[in-house]
């Protein structure tokens, strides 16, 4: 799993308001690895709670906040229905902001 002083996992299965068919968790190690800097998050065809994948859905609210920088991000995303490839930038106060 990535450093836990920077990320968190959420978990479960319950679609996330987008009817995701993914179960995300954060107890299978193949979801979610850092190699040579790198963060690889793995959606795998496995059924969990009615969900047809399992991944990981990973955030640094609370952890990690920078006003300056830069955000360098390759992406090979998946295609398939349900399983809404994402990557979100969103402000550490997207509780008060909406």
């Amino acid at each position: 799993m990535p450093d836990s002083t920077k990320w968190d996992c959420d978990i479960g299965g319950h679609g996330w308001g987008n009817s995701e068919l993914r179960y995300y968790t954060n107890r299978d190690t193949s979801n979610a690895s850092v190699d040579n800097g790198i963060l690889k998050i793995t959606a795998r065809k496995l059924t969990k709670q009615r969900n047809s994948f399992i991944s990981a859905r990973l955030l640094t609210k609370g952890k990690v906040d920078f006003k300056y920088g830069k955000i360098e991000i390759g992406a090979k995303l998946p295609s398939g229905r349900g399983t809404w490839p994402a990557i979100w930038m969103l402000g550490n106060n997207i509780d008060q902001a909406g």
